[in-house]
């Protein structure tokens, strides 16, 4: 099945594209099968999120979409204990969760980098269409909070200032985002 945004060519059973995590359209089944289904090959990457096991070398799952290249955070397998002579260690960490807020005050959490788009947000919107595939990105870059529009259609307001095309603008609580004049969500520090 061939990517509408990037051109790839990825398996007709994928949701997403391995190379761009982009929705692939759904092909309407057929009322025939013709040809069997492989059995999965040896090599996969297993979803840390969905657990579904993709094809070696994808970008992203072909079940839930998420990158399959980002790593993702595991607990330990065991505890050493300290030598007894060990002095305490004292660490002074601040865990923040920084979240956007929705219209209907549920969150989405924008701890790690994330890309915003229709799949997302058209739900919520008064004019889906209005809200690019891909329409701007939150990440975190030398611990400062960034948002960048991703050459969207309708452009991004952050506080009311148009950023398309201004490049990363950084975020603070409270920040007001306004996407394609369809979605307006609050940037929050928990």
């Amino acid at each position: 099945m061939k990517c509408e945004n990037c051109g790839m060519e990825n398996p007709s059973d994928t949701k997403f594209c391995e190379n761009c995590g982009n929705i692939l359209a759904v092909d309407q089944p057929s009322a025939e099968i013709s040809t069997p289904i492989a059995a999965p090959e040896a090599a996969e990457i297993e979803c840390p999120v969905c657990k579904q096991p993709n094809k070696a070398g994808a970008k992203y799952c072909d079940s839930c979409g998420v990158s399959l290249e980002t790593p993702v955070a595991t607990e330990p397998e065991s505890q050493v204990e300290p030598p007894a002579s060990a002095a305490p260690i004292e660490v002074a960490a601040s865990v923040t969760n920084k979240v956007l807020v929705l219209p209907d005050g549920s969150e989405i959490d924008t701890n790690l980098k994330k890309t915003f788009g229709r799949l997302e947000l058209a739900k919520l919107a008064s004019e889906p269409m209005w809200i690019s595939r891909q329409h701007f990105t939150i990440f975190e870059e030398d611990s400062v909070t960034y948002i960048q529009d991703e050459g969207s259609s309708n452009g991004t307001k952050l506080n009311g200032t148009e950023i398309k095309g201004a490049g990363k603008q950084p975020l603070k609580n409270g920040d007001e985002i306004m996407v394609g004049d369809a979605l307006k969500l609050v940037f929050k520090i928990k």
